[in-house]
């Protein structure tokens, strides 16, 4: 006797069997895929018919499914009659370690019989592995319908959050740590997460709870997932790609609030707008050529494609960019000399964070200064990361004309920053990428807003080399200005001292 015959027996309906066999139907699944007219045509009364697709819906129970506990509670042992000796574990379930019955058995509490309690009856009898107990039944039946209105206000608000189909795995690690913290955190629930489809770019997720918790577990799943800080990267990339503008549109905004303020006598005085001003960059957007070249993760390919372009130079003033480890590991011999050969005999400043302070700003000096060649172009060469590109935007640094940036930057607005470090003061820079094989889907995405330039060969770069401007002592475009300041030995002192006596008042 197959399920479906097994089924149609226990609902009365065995008068329809030869039809299903016919059919070939033997099992509950094909029994659910049956067209309505085949099983009108199998099973022509209305009413037994409706039996078995309500047995069919509700997995085979004619009645429908009872309301079990999914996480009954444990018994003690005096509602349970566990009088006898407990296995060694003291936890209850089958096995060494189980509750141990009077009889010898060692099966521990149980849940009620589904079946049990059915016009059908258990089919197991006694042999059943379930409790056939009305009282336990009755328990859980009342807790689960506990539970259920206690969700109804709770979950009468529902919101769903589109994220990506690649943070799904993210969510789910950890058996759902994450998911199931954000919903501690907030009192929230969450839909269940299918296996999401393979074309499919985003996963809805809906969340269940009150208005204010709904909109807080949000929040957080975004945050979870990393769409808030992309969409910060993408407005500070946009402020820094079209810094000029934002400033002179922020000062205007603010120059026009103060005017409405003056009716009231709550307008800023002139002395503090131009000092407010002054803390806004008003130079003239940057001219720089973004150059690529695919090549390998390699030094030594990098350092031949870095030869072709600084062999059309008049002089060295570069930056390259590149990782933290990557500069500790290029200070050290022979990564000098292998720079210096590509950079035309130039010698390499390194700048990183395992310096002293001493160290970095004798670097930043010598930096500064350069070294004069036979062009009287002050050559200057500094090896270093991207916290330099960050202290550029907040200060004025020596004239640069060339970024080589050695490794992928983390975003777009590291890039920027990186390469709007030449072409200041008006003058044309450049800047080249070195993108391996790993950086291709970033550089793919990236070239959809900045206008990458591959290189080739000396011929693609020969144009732009024209128009390069250089800082000499005829022609300097490096100010006093310039970091490091010109007394900062003092400076340092100064902080030396006044960090002494702190602690000597400390301790005094």
């Amino acid at each position: 006797m197959n399920a479906v015959e097994s089924l149609l027996t226990r609902l009365q309906i065995s008068d329809a069997i030869p039809a299903f066999r016919a059919m070939q139907v033997e099992k509950i699944v094909q029994l659910r895929a049956l067209a309505e007219d085949k099983l009108r045509e199998a099973v022509p009364d209305e009413e037994q018919r409706r039996t078995l697709i309500n047995a069919i819906n509700n997995r085979g129970n004619p009645v429908g499914p009872n309301p079990i506990n999914d996480n009954p509670p444990r018994y003690n042992d005096e509602e349970r009659n566990f009088d006898g000796p407990r296995g060694r574990g003291g936890r209850g379930g089958r096995g060494r370690g189980g509750y141990s019955r009077q009889d010898g058995s060692s099966e521990g509490p149980k849940r009620s019989c589904r079946q049990f309690f059915t016009p059908e009856g258990c089919k197991f009898g006694d042999n059943c592995k379930y409790v056939h107990d009305s009282e336990i039944y009755k328990r859980e039946s009342e807790g689960t319908q506990t539970r259920s209105n206690d969700n109804i206000g709770r979950d009468s608000y529902s919101e769903v959050v589109n994220v990506p189909t690649d943070a799904i795995k993210f969510l789910l690690g950890d058996k759902a740590a994450r998911l199931r913290h954000i919903n501690e955190i907030c009192g929230t629930t969450n839909s269940k997460i299918e296996k999401p489809p393979n074309f499919s770019e985003t996963y809805p997720i809906a969340f269940f709870g009150t208005p204010e918790s709904v909109a807080r577990a949000k929040g957080e799943l975004l945050k979870a997932v990393g769409f808030k800080s992309q969409d910060d990267k993408r407005a500070r990339f946009e402020y820094a790609n079209n810094e000029l503008a934002h400033n002179i549109r922020s000062v205007n905004l603010l120059a026009a609030i103060n005017a409405r303020r003056e009716t009231n006598g709550n307008a800023l005085s002139e002395a503090v707008l131009k000092r407010v001003a002054e803390t806004f960059r008003f130079d003239a957007p940057q001219k720089v050529r973004h150059f690529f070249v695919n090549c390998s993760q390699a030094d030594k390919e990098k350092f031949e494609f870095v030869s072709k372009i600084t062999s059309q130079l008049k002089g060295i003033q570069a930056i390259v960019f590149t990782e933290p480890q990557r500069v500790v590991e290029m200070s050290k011999a022979p990564g000098p000399q292998k720079i210096s050969r590509a950079f035309n005999n130039v010698k390499p400043l390194f700048l990183h964070r395992e310096l002293s302070k001493v160290e970095r700003m004798e670097a930043l000096e010598a930096f500064k200064n350069g070294e004069e060649n036979e062009h009287g172009v002050k050559q200057r060469l500094l090896v270093t990361t991207a916290d330099y590109a960050k202290l550029a935007r907040k200060t004025l640094i020596p004239y640069v004309n060339f970024i080589a940036n050695f490794s992928m930057p983390r975003t777009m607005e590291f890039f920027l920053l990186q390469s709007l470090c030449a072409g200041r003061h008006g003058t044309q820079g450049t800047s080249i990428t070195f993108v391996t094989p790993h950086d291709q889907p970033t550089h793919k995405e990236w070239s959809q807003t900045i206008p990458f330039e591959e290189f080739r060969d000396e011929k693609s770069f020969a144009a732009s080399a024209a128009q390069l401007v250089y800082d000499t002592k005829a022609n300097s475009l490096t100010t006093e200005a310039a970091d490091p300041p010109t007394n900062w030995r003092e400076l340092i002192e100064k902080e030396a001292a006044e960090k002494a006596a702190k602690k000597a008042a400390k301790t005094a």
